[in-house]
C-alpha cells in the first residue's frame, strides 16, 4: 500500500487481505457464502484511488458484516496510514477481538499494526507485547521482530534495542534496515566505534546494495516516517557525528535527542 499522508508510521505490513484471498475475506462469520454487496465493498476499497474512497469502502464493508474481522483490520491500517491513531487502534482491537472469537488467536499482520498504533498513542509496553505475539506468526517474518526492537529503543531500553537487533541479524544477516537501526542504536548508547563497524559492513552489503540504499546522504530519508522518532534522530546524531540528533514525532513536530553519555 502507498502512502496517503507522511506520517510517523514505522514498518507497516499491508492490508489483511490481497485481491487473490478477497472472496474468503468477503465472508461473515456466520455465513459460509460470499455476500456479493461486501464483496464489491472489498473490491471498491482495494482500488480506491484515495484515502477518503478507501475509508468509506471499507466502513461500508463493516456496515454490512460487523463481525468481518478483515474490513475492520483493513480500515485500521488505512487509518494508521493516515494518521489517525486513536482510530486507527479502535479498529484493530476490534479486529484482533474478532479473530481471536473466530480463529482462536489474531492474526500476525494485525497486531503488527495494533502494535504501531499504540507505539504512535505512546503506549509502547502494549506494542512490544503484540509485536511478541505476532512474532509466533511465520507471515509476519522479521519485520514484527524489527519493530519490537525499535520499540524498545523508543522506550530508553538501549541494550535491549541492541540486543534484539542482533539476535535478528543473526537469523537474517542480510536484513540491511536493521543493520542501519543497529548503527543507530549503538551510536545512541555510546558505543561509536561499534556503530562505525556495522556501518561498514551495511555499506559493503549485497554487493554495493548496502551503500546505495543507505548513503550517508539518504539514509535519514529512507527510514524517515518509517521508524519511531528516537532512532531516526539516533541516525541523524551518528551521520553527523553528534551526541545531538532531531526528529520528528508522532505530533508532527520535530524534537531533539541527546544521547551524550554521562
Amino acid at each position: 500500500m502507498g502512502w496517503y499522508k507522511q506520517t510517523q508510521t514505522w514498518q507497516l505490513l499491508p492490508v489483511y487481505n490481497a485481491r487473490a484471498t478477497l472472496p474468503a475475506a468477503a465472508r461473515s462469520a456466520s455465513s459460509q457464502k460470499v455476500d456479493p454487496q461486501l464483496l464489491a465493498a472489498f473490491q471498491e476499497a482495494l482500488s480506491a484511488k484515495s484515502y477518503e474512497d478507501m475509508e468509506s469502502a471499507w466502513s461500508k464493508a463493516i456496515s454490512l458484516a460487523p463481525d468481518n474481522a478483515a474490513a475492520w483490520s483493513n480500515r485500521g491500517t488505512a487509518r494508521l496510514q493516515n494518521g489517525q491513531w486513536q482510530a486507527a487502534y479502535e479498529d484493530l482491537l476490534a479486529a484482533v477481538r474478532l479473530e481471536e472469537q473466530q480463529l482462536g488467536a489474531p492474526n500476525g499482520l494485525t497486531l503488527n499494526n495494533l502494535g504501531n498504533a499504540e507505539g504512535a498513542l505512546g503506549r509502547w509496553q502494549d506494542a512490544m507485547r503484540h509485536y511478541e505475539a505476532a512474532a509466533d506468526d511465520a507471515d509476519v517474518g522479521s519485520i514484527v521482530l524489527a519493530n519490537y526492537a525499535l520499540a524498545a529503543f523508543e522506550t530508553g531500553d538501549n541494550e535491549l534495542a541492541i540486543k534484539s537487533a542482533r539476535s535478528l541479524l543473526r537469523r537474517d544477516a542480510q536484513f540491511m534496515d536493521m543493520r542501519c537501526a543497529l548503527a543507530a542504536f549503538l551510536w545512541g548508547s555510546g558505543q561509536r566505534s561499534a556503530a562505525e563497524g556495522q556501518w561498514e559492513q551495511l555499506q559493503q552489503e549485497g554487493d554495493g546494495l548496502g551503500a546505495a540504499m543507505y548513503s550517508r546522504s539518504t539514509a535519514v530519508e529512507r527510514v524517515r516516517h518509517r521508524w519511531p522518532p528516537r532512532a531516526t534522530a539516533a541516525l541523524v546524531a551518528f551521520l553527523s557525528l553528534s551526541d545531538v540528533g532531531q526528529a520528528e514525532g508522532y505530533d508532527l513536530q520535530m524534537h531533539e535527542y541527546n544521547f551524550a553519555v554521562l
